[in-house]
């Protein structure tokens, strides 16, 4: 049985920008209904486990639905959405025994990230119906310690939202052997071949298992044929309770050595679940003795809704850990001659610069202001140069950061895709990051910056 959602809404596209959000990240286990018009009859048709809505669009109407709604089905649960209600309206919510009571912000991207922390929420606990949604982290492995570093990070955040960790281990191929080289190994050699290695790497996840089920967490595994990041996103895929990937930038396989930075990219390009990429250290044979923390998350942001489509997630973590969020934005620095004479990027005048700070700097206050609440401490900074260095720069400067960033959103100065910003940071920062791919049919709020 499925959670059932009903969005009541005139606005048919921002209610539909909302439901498309809600099956991304759930899929099958939720049904969402958009309801024009708050009536009694329309909403009870769905059997709602949860009702968002905007009331004020309604006045007295939308009032008298949420208190009967409240009356007579008090096991739902309700997220009301204020925009325009005038102070008497919104002191008469607030009376209410609500579930959830939001400002609207300026932008989808924080108001999604909300309704999603709710739904995530009240689906955990909802007993109507016997649906209970867990929630996975998935981290996959290549029997390397490198790639065991990625445990690490991936047991804080487990502790945090009570995650199960899943571990995977993909098995490749059979080795090619030369045409030169006698015998030719036969059918048989292949298949023994590959249930050796099932095995093997069977064995290894299962000692994982047992060393962190010891610490107190839920551990899954699972073994996976074929190319690496095609498995990993297909099984991703398939399951629908996986919230996170979680992986080492560096690691060695078995079967020759495939670098796990080049599956970050491979992921982030096919898969819409956030990534966390941990930078593999060769100096560190063993995974951290003491967890890591986190007190910093940097989200670079080009003034586009695409980009900000990062700032749920981050704020979350931020909350979580009792983080300090940095939005971030990077304006032209220094021309470089080559760039410009092959058309890739702009001639800016000194002018021109300083009003994309100007900009830029106004932006970020806005977006501040909107973001704020008392568990949420927040900053923005302004620099100039180039993106990734920039960044990457800023990151390493702080104490104990995260860099959490959309990966399709447009750097208003170069033109190029957020993208390839990311797959930079992903080659050559020291920091953690967590990627979020963003939705292009996004509602975008104006030009980038």
């Amino acid at each position: 049985m499925s959670y059932s959602i009903v969005i009541i809404d005139p606005d048919q596209g921002s209610a539909q920008t909302t439901a498309a959000r809600f099956q991304r990240r759930w899929g099958q286990n939720v049904q969402v209904n958009i309801v024009k018009q708050a009536d009694w009859a329309s909403v009870q048709a769905h059997s709602p486990n949860l009702v968002v809505i905007d009331p004020a669009p309604y006045r007295l109407h939308g009032l008298r639905l949420l208190e009967q709604l409240c009356e007579e089905q008090p096991s739902t649960a309700i997220a009301v959405v204020a925009s325009g209600s005038s102070p008497s309206m919104r002191q008469r919510l607030r009376n209410l025994p609500i579930t959830s009571y939001l400002e609207k912000p300026s932008s989808l991207a924080p108001l999604l990230g909300e309704l999603d922390h709710l739904v995530e929420s009240n689906v955990a606990l909802q007993s109507k119906g016997g649906l209970v949604m867990e929630r996975q982290m998935l981290i996959p492995l290549d029997g390397s310690l490198l790639a065991e570093q990625a445990l690490d990070y991936a047991v804080v955040l487990a502790r945090r939202n009570s995650s199960v960790l899943h571990l995977v281990r993909v098995i490749g191929y059979p080795p090619l052997v030369p045409a030169y080289e006698w015998p030719v190994p036969s059918a048989v050699d292949s298949r023994q071949w590959l249930a050796d290695e099932r095995q093997a790497a069977q064995t290894y996840l299962d000692e994982l298992k047992a060393r962190y089920e010891q610490q107190g967490l839920a551990v899954r595994t699972t073994v996976l044929d074929g190319e690496p990041a095609h498995a990993i996103v297909q099984f991703a895929t398939e399951q629908n309770s996986v919230r996170e990937i979680v992986l080492a930038s560096h690691g060695r396989s078995g079967l020759g050595r495939w670098v796990l930075g080049s599956i970050a990219e491979k992921l982030v390009q096919a898969t819409p679940v956030p990534i966390l990429v941990i930078h593999g250290d060769e100096r560190k044979v063993e995974t951290f003795k003491i967890p890591p923390e986190l007190r910093t998350i940097v989200v670079p942001l080009d003034g586009s809704a695409i980009a900000e489509q990062a700032l749920p997630l981050a704020s979350q973590l931020a909350e979580a850990h009792s983080a300090e969020l940095v939005l971030l934005s990077v304006t032209p620095g220094i021309d470089d001659p080559g760039l410009i004479e092959s058309g890739l990027v702009p001639m800016w005048s000194a002018g021109e610069k300083a009003q994309a700070r100007d900009q830029a700097q106004k932006y970020l206050q806005q977006l501040e202001q909107s973001l704020q609440t008392p568990r949420l401490r927040l900053r923005h900074l302004v620099v100039s140069g180039t993106p990734a260095e920039m960044i990457d720069e800023i990151a390493q400067e702080a104490v104990a950061s995260m860099i959490v960033m959309a990966t399709h959103g447009r750097s208003g100065f170069s033109r190029m895709w957020m993208g390839s910003v990311a797959t930079k940071l992903i080659r050559s920062s020291q920091r953690p990051i967590f990627l979020v791919r963003a939705v292009e049919q996004a509602a975008e709020r104006g030009q980038p910056l």
